[in-house]
């Protein structure tokens, strides 16, 4: 009875090692390949965050640009407005026979219609570049979301053909790093084999005795 619960003892102690070593197996063949996986999608990610701020950079500029042409539209208001007073008060300096003062009010009127078309001009030219500035935001937009896409389907792929490319080479390194929990297999292989032919052999004896 001794003999047999020792053999059992043994048994028990290989198919538990055994059982570890696998489980070492698989654990290393899972981190090799996660850890090689992980920098690609950290370049991927990387990518595509760097798309995001320069669309925040084209936002910003945009906003920046539609602040400046209200500013200015504003200004062509005032000036304008300030423009038909002055006008006007030529006019009444005029109706009351003072030609001196009607002429400097004229001027000054010269003065602000020219900055009228210089405020007009800018607000044009800010005009122009911000169509160019929503063009550039919805062609970045529409390549940020074609790149997301894109980026989770490469993962995806990514993933899939390095662990069929690398599984070989991995394999061999876990072979290597097991080595010696399979010379313990052996070891106790050997020890439970002796054990066994021990057992038989004393279970003989006693019952030629």
């Amino acid at each position: 009875g001794e003999v047999q619960d020792t053999r059992r003892q043994h048994r028990t102690a290989v198919v538990a090692l055994q059982q570890a070593l696998v489980t070492q197996l698989v654990q290393i063949l899972s981190d090799r390949l996660r850890c090689h996986a992980k920098s690609h999608r950290e370049i991927l990610d990387l990518s595509y965050e760097q798309m995001l701020d320069g669309l925040t950079e084209v936002n910003r500029s945009l906003a920046d640009v539609t602040t400046a042409k209200h500013r200015i539209i504003q200004l062509v208001a005032q000036a304008r407005e300030k423009s038909e007073k002055l006008f006007v008060d030529a006019g009444r300096f005029l109706e009351a026979g003072n030609e001196q003062s009607a002429q400097q009010t004229l001027a000054r009127k010269a003065l602000v219609d020219q900055q009228v078309l210089e405020l007009e001009t800018r607000a044009a030219s800010i005009a122009e570049r911000q169509v160019a500035l929503e063009a550039n935001q919805r062609e970045l937009q529409t390549r940020i979301e074609g790149f997301k896409a894109e980026k989770e389907m490469i993962k995806a792929r990514h993933a899939a053909a390095k662990a069929t490319a690398q599984i070989g080479e991995t394999v061999t390194g876990i072979a290597k790093d097991g080595r010696e929990a399979q010379k313990a297999v052996g070891r106790i292989t050997e020890a439970t084999e002796q054990l066994e032919a021990r057992g038989d052999a004393l279970s003989e004896l006693i019952q030629s005795g």
